[in-house]
């Protein structure tokens, strides 16, 4: 560290240390069993199951933001889609607009930024529908959504994670390989959606989960085994408080 001589930086991580040794040495072959792990899963699938029950459109937060998905609800589907995006100006204007309440003028201006689109999003969704190209292949042409998946964007029926219409669009689609059959408006542009895959319902296999679940049990034994050694060593010592000396 700038500014602290070789003996300085010695000091200051000294105790750190030596505390890190002491954890490993006297807590460190504390290591859950394999029951222990396994009823940490099932007790996570019983929860993850009864929030599900009251609402199974958390599946689909889950997923998005990174959350460990611990069962999958029935009617998820996995879609891909194609973005033929509007001007970012006008969209972040769009949005200003609904959130406080200018509904009409946010109309307004978001029909005038699609009809700046409307040829090229007529022209993706043509050829798709003539065969003249692929998915894949289109999705590298036309789309502008810079954060797609290529694995697919799970969706479930009531998701409020995207666009009202995107979420209506992508569930009337009834077979896998079904691409939308007219373009799909929202304040972000026109989408094209690809039915993709359905997701299997069911809780997670255990193998998936099963290291996530280990380190966090390997966590809470370690420290709350360091924890009553402390509470230990602090009742058998004999202390002198001078609380005057707190004030």
């Amino acid at each position: 560290i700038m500014g602290m001589t070789w003996e300085e930086l010695v000091e200051e991580y000294k105790d750190t240390v030596a505390s890190e040794a002491a954890y490993d040495d006297l807590v460190g072959s504390i290591v859950p069993t394999e029951a222990e792990v396994k009823a940490k899963y099932d007790e996570y699938v019983e929860a993850y199951l009864a929030d599900l029950e009251e609402d199974p459109t958390q599946y689909v937060y889950d997923a998005l933001y990174g959350y460990t998905i611990y069962s999958t609800p029935e009617g998820v589907r996995k879609v891909r889609h194609i973005l033929i995006a509007i001007d970012e100006d006008a969209a972040a204007a769009i949005s200003l607009l609904r959130e406080n309440g200018y509904d009409t003028q946010a109309d307004y201006l978001l029909d005038a930024a699609l009809a700046d689109i409307q040829l090229e999003a007529d022209e993706a969704l043509g050829a798709l529908q003539a065969g003249g190209t692929t998915f894949d292949a289109a999705i590298e042409q036309y789309n502008d959504d810079e954060d797609i998946l290529e694995e697919g964007t799970p969706v479930i029926e009531g998701t409020d994670q995207y666009d009202e219409m995107y979420v209506e669009g992508a569930m009337a689609l009834e077979n896998i390989g079904d691409i939308s059959a007219e373009l799909i408006k929202t304040d972000l542009g026109y989408y094209i959606i690809e039915y993709y895959a359905d997701e299997t319902e069911g809780p997670v296999d255990y193998d998936v989960v099963y290291q996530e679940i280990y380190d966090e049990l390997l966590d809470t034994l370690q420290s709350e085994a360091w924890s009553a050694l402390i509470t230990q060593w602090e009742d058998a010592a004999v202390i002198e408080k001078y609380d005057e000396n707190l004030e």
